[in-house]
């Protein structure tokens, strides 16, 4: 059985010692700051979205989801929601994996939420289109509150 030891410190000098020949352990390290390498450049691209790209971005996944379901899915809007962004390659900060709680950066509070900087009163818990229970209405909702900020 072989033994790894990590030794942290900053992420480019991450690094890790392998109990068998010298050789093989320099492999490993630079299989690791490849894989370093690659997650670092891959959260650098996940740049902050623009208020149009994230309404666009929004749009696209929520059509998704509501063709889905109108075909009469079982699966969850969560699980819809990470199948999408996975098929698309995004990554989405937070917990929600939701553009519109990425944009506003706080999920507590959703004061600026881009639905609510259109439409004050808008709220994806409102029951009439709640986006878990009922995602054809949400995204009919997020097509109404689009024509009123393109207008």
């Amino acid at each position: 059985m072989e033994i790894y030891q990590a030794i942290s410190g900053p992420v480019e000098s991450f690094s890790i010692v392998r109990n068998s020949s010298p050789e093989s352990s320099r492999l490993r390290v630079v299989e690791v700051r490849e894989w370093t390498k690659k997650f670092t450049t891959r959260r650098k691209k996940m740049k902050e979205r623009t208020l149009n790209q994230t309404w666009i971005l929004s749009l696209r996944m929520w059509r998704s989801i509501a063709a889905i379901k109108a075909k009469g899915s079982r699966k969850q809007v969560f699980t819809l929601k990470r199948q999408w962004l996975r098929k698309n390659g995004i990554i989405v900060k937070g917990d929600h994996d939701c553009f519109f709680c990425e944009y506003n950066n706080r999920e507590d509070v959703c004061e600026n939420c881009p639905g609510k900087l259109v439409d004050y009163d808008f709220s994806c818990q409102r029951e009439k289109y709640q986006h878990t229970r009922k995602p054809a209405a949400f995204y009919k909702e997020l097509l109404r509150l689009n024509r009123i900020r393109k207008a």
